[in-house]
């Protein structure tokens, strides 16, 4: 991984989450042989919120090798997980549904995944969104023209194919089984960026926002 790619992580992780607030420390960087991984935990220990919430991101400890795979994250609530090369700058990512079935190449290099991943995991995280479960070819359409197309890819979990989207403040992910039904979120971290929200969701779309407290 590039040093020009150290630094995109960190813009978005700041572009997200607001600049660093936890101090700089060489003590806490990992060294995993794989470069790709050790830039991704070196940015995220400056923050205090987790980078990556919805599935669990494995603390440098936890890392193991199974099969000659280096597995780096695993499913919340199941059984999914997924791993990586055991050395190198950007390893390929692999997956797989079960400890049953055995790893299935899933991306051609780690840092790619990791990014993608990310702006899942921030859509769906984010305090403020709306959704609809069952979007169609033309609530894409919009999204395309109201937002811009930053990356997509095929993977096996959540769907096989997913679109991410930027605008400001603001993530889209459209999510299908290549079929003409999408799973659509647009989020955002900000209330100001409602506005942009509002421009791409139907009012019958679900909506999200911090609960207040009583």
């Amino acid at each position: 991984m590039t040093a020009q790619q150290a630094n995109r992580i960190e813009q978005w992780f700041t572009w997200w989450h607001g600049p660093p607030d936890q101090p700089t420390d060489d003590r806490r960087a990992a060294t995993t042989g794989v470069a790709t991984l050790d830039v991704w935990y070196a940015a995220a220990c400056r923050w205090a919120v987790p980078v990556i919430d919805q599935n669990r991101f494995l603390a440098p400890e936890e890392l193991r090798v199974e099969s000659g795979r280096l597995v780096f994250m695993e499913e919340q609530f199941g059984d999914w997980a997924w791993a990586t090369g055991t050395q190198g700058s950007d390893p390929p990512v692999y997956d797989r549904s079960d400890e049953d079935e055995p790893w299935q190449p899933l991306a051609p290099r780690l840092s790619a995944f990791l990014e993608a991943y990310w702006m899942f995991d921030a859509a769906l995280g984010a305090p403020f969104g709306a959704s609809r479960a069952r979007g169609t070819a033309q609530d894409v359409d919009r999204l395309r023209s109201r937002m811009t197309c930053v990356a997509s890819t095929r993977w096996r979990w959540p769907a096989t194919f997913l679109q991410f989207f930027r605008r400001d403040r603001t993530l889209a992910v459209a999510m299908s089984d290549d079929g003409d039904l999408f799973s659509i979120t647009v989020a955002t971290t900000s209330p100001a960026d409602q506005p942009i929200i509002d421009a791409v969701a139907e009012p019958s779309w679900s909506r999200r926002q911090p609960r207040r407290p009583a």
